[in-house]
């Protein structure tokens, strides 16, 4: 027999009903739920990049020069073994290319906090003495979790006009005055069969180097058959070189890009010169200046620059870490003549152990003296290129001193 709806209703039994008739349960578990949403929210992290455990690190070991199987064997291996030592690795994997070991290891899923694990995986790699000679040093990379929320771009604008124009007057001053000479001499009067270089560099570049780079390019160009019946003039921040040629502005291009490939290192091109300047009418130096300009600051001020920002933002409390790309290493380079040092009975390996045992930081130690303590700290570190030319190489029997700046040529 069918049921009627209120017999229905009577007998039958959901959650729904129970909530409607147990009206205190329901507003327990109402409270209950909402308690719980809101620590749940107060819980969770606010920050824009939260933290999450990385478990993976990688460790590099080049060996310049030798193949993959040798480096398996001799390096690879080693690394792994000593990888294997810590019991929360989970999975170690490798790569081995010619010059180089590349491996990986992963980390068990229930670590939360990787860091002192990671130290003692470091820690055991730098315990490896036993590899083969020209192999390392073990790079143990671990900072993959860290990631980049701001990146910063310090440029130097292009010089100014003013200092275009004023940059101009002096090579038109300069190049009139070299022809004058020539007129003198008899030479081409007539100024479109002349052509003259202008090179602009800021005053943080070595003097001497420019002028004897000049010096070597007009003697170039002269053999090339560029240039004939040349004149230079080399003076703070500016080299000229004036001289008649039949060829035109792209072949005098190749010939200074033939020079740079062929005849210097490309280190030794400073990066802060001008691109070279082709002037046949001195009154178009300032139209041909403005398409050469050059940065308004050297590397070394954007270095600074940049440097000064980094050390900013590390004082920031949620700045964890700031790299620097792109910054140009300076060099110092000692041009020597064989004939110069052997006279003095120098080879190069006595300048390399003299310079290397001055630039050396060494405690000094404590003196004791009338109850107190006094820190002896020694000096004589050499901080520029003038300092590494005092530097005393040898002296001779009757006392006169030889020092480096009288051996060799010392340019930055």
């Amino acid at each position: 027999m069918k049921k009627t709806d209120q017999e229905q209703i009577a007998s039958t039994r959901n959650l729904a009903r129970y909530f409607v008739e147990t009206p205190h349960i329901s507003w327990i578990l109402l409270f209950a739920v909402i308690f719980w949403g809101y620590f749940g929210y107060m819980g969770m992290p606010q920050r824009k990049d939260p933290y999450l455990a990385v478990r993976v690190a990688v460790a590099l070991c080049p060996w310049p020069g030798m193949k993959a199987e040798k480096i398996e064997q001799l390096v690879t291996r080693k690394i792994e073994k000593k990888m294997a030592e810590n019991e929360q690795v989970k999975k170690i994997t490798s790569t081995t290319r010619t010059g180089l070991s590349i491996v990986f290891v992963e980390l068990r899923e229930e670590i939360d906090e990787t860091g002192e694990i990671f130290d003692d995986i470091d820690l055991k790699l730098r315990s490896i003495r036993d590899l083969p000679v020209g192999a390392g040093p073990i790079i143990f990379i671990k900072d993959f979790g860290d990631t980049a929320a701001l990146m910063l771009t310090v440029a130097s604008p292009r010089v100014s006009d003013v200092e275009v124009d004023l940059r101009s007057r002096e090579v038109e001053t300069v190049i009139e005055n070299l022809r004058r000479k020539t007129e003198k001499k008899g030479g081409p009067g007539v100024l479109g069969e002349r052509v003259s270089l202008a090179f602009v560099f800021s005053n943080s570049v070595d003097y001497r180097m420019i002028k004897r780079h000049a010096d070597l390019l007009a003697k170039y160009v002269e053999d090339e058959g560029v240039f004939e019946d040349y004149l230079t003039y080399s003076g703070p921040s500016l080299v000229v070189i004036d001289g008649s040629s039949e060829k035109d502005n792209s072949a005098i291009a190749q010939a200074l890009e033939r020079y740079v490939s062929t005849r210097i290192r490309p280190s030794e091109v400073s990066p802060d010169m001008w691109e070279p300047a082709l002037v046949r009418d001195p009154k178009d130096a300032k139209k041909e200046l403005a398409e050469a300009t050059g940065s308004k600051y050297s590397y070394r001020e954007l270095e600074e620059f940049s440097d000064l920002i980094t050390r900013r933002l590390l004082a920031v409390p949620i700045v964890s870490k700031v790299s620097r790309w792109g910054v140009q290493d300076e060099a110092v380079y000692l041009e020597f003549s064989q004939e110069r040092l052997g006279s003095y009975g120098i080879t190069p390996w006595n300048i390399q152990e003299v310079l290397s045992a001055k630039n050396i930081a060494m405690p000094g130690g404590v003196v004791e003296f009338g109850g107190k303590n006094f820190i002896i700290s020694p000096s004589g570190e050499l901080k520029s290129e003038h300092q590494i030319g005092s530097t005393i190489i040898t002296s001779s029997r009757t006392g006169s001193s030889a020092y480096l700046r009288d051996l060799v040529d010392i340019e930055r």
